[in-house]
C-alpha cells in the first residue's frame, strides 16, 4: 500500500526553493549554482533552486508550485516548494508571512500556505556576506576598507539600504571591476554567495530558519502492508 500525504502533511521527496535572484539565462544559472553551494556544504541534498528573478515573479512562479504540488507517490516527485526571498526591511511583524503580505497586499496568497514555506535572507543576500569576513578579504583583495562594514552581530536587523551603502563604501576601492555597488552587484552576488561557509551564518534566526525549512527527511518511499 502506497503511503499518501495531503498538503498539510504532505509525503516528499524533495525541495524546490524559488529563490530571489537572476535576470537572464547566465545570470539564472549562477544563481542556482551558488545556492546549491551554499547549502551543499551543510550535507543538505535533494533540493532544486529555482532563480525567481525579479520579487514579484519569484512570488508568481511559488504560487503556481503551491497549486500544482502533488504529494510523492511512484508516479510524482514530491517537490515541496519554499519561497526565499530578501525581507528588505527589519522584520518586526509576529510571522514571516505578515511581513511579506504587509509589504505587499497582492501577495495576500501567502496566507494560505505553511509558514515554513515562506523564507527570509534577512534583510538582504548580502547581508549574509557580512558574516564572512574571510571570504570578503580574498574576493575584494587588500583595497577592502573592512572599517566601514558594521559588526558581524546581529546583521539580519539592519536595513537593507544600508547593508549595500556599506558594501560599496568598503570596495571603493577595490579597483573598478571589485567595487560592489546596486548597479554592480550581479558582477559579484553570486560568486561571493557560492564562496560563503555556511557554517559561519548558523546561529542567525533566518538563516537557520531556512536550513530547517529545505532540509528533506529520508522517505522510506513505498511501503507494502
Amino acid at each position: 500500500m502506497e503511503q499518501r500525504g495531503n498538503w498539510r502533511n504532505p509525503l516528499v521527496k524533495s525541495v524546490k526553493v524559488i529563490v530571489e535572484g537572476g535576470g537572464h539565462k547566465s545570470l539564472d544559472s549562477e544563481c542556482r549554482e551558488a545556492f546549491s553551494k551554499l547549502f551543499g556544504k551543510l550535507g543538505i541534498k535533494n533540493v532544486q533552486f529555482v532563480a525567481g528573478r525579479s520579487r514579484d515573479t519569484a512570488f508568481k512562479k511559488f504560487r503556481n508550485e503551491v497549486i500544482n504540488f502533488v504529494p510523492y507517490t511512484k508516479k510524482t516527485n514530491g517537490s515541496w516548494p519554499v519561497l526565499l526571498v530578501d525581507s528588505e526591511e527589519i522584520v518586526v511583524t509576529a510571522t514571516k508571512i505578515e511581513h511579506l503580505v504587509r509589504r505587499s497586499n497582492s501577495w495576500k496568497y501567502l496566507e494560505t500556505v505553511e509558514e515554513r514555506q515562506v523564507q527570509l535572507m534577512a534583510t538582504c543576500t548580502e547581508s549574509w556576506f557580512l558574516y564572512d569576513r574571510d571570504i570578503l578579504r580574498d574576493y575584494f583583495g587588500t583595497f577592502l576598507r573592512e572599517s566601514s562594514l558594521p559588526p558581524s552581530q546581529n546583521i539580519e536587523e539592519i536595513d537593507h539600504n544600508d547593508v549595500l551603502d556599506a558594501l560599496e563604501e568598503a570596495t571603493k576601492k577595490c579597483g573598478e571591476n571589485k567595487i560592489y555597488t546596486r548597479k554592480t552587484k550581479a558582477a559579484h552576488e553570486f560568486k561571493i554567495l557560492s564562496r560563503l561557509d555556511p557554517n559561519k551564518l548558523i546561529g542567525q534566526k533566518y538563516f537557520d530558519a531556512t536550513v530547517t525549512a529545505i532540509k528533506v527527511h529520508p522517505l522510506a518511499g513505498h511501503t507494502k502492508t
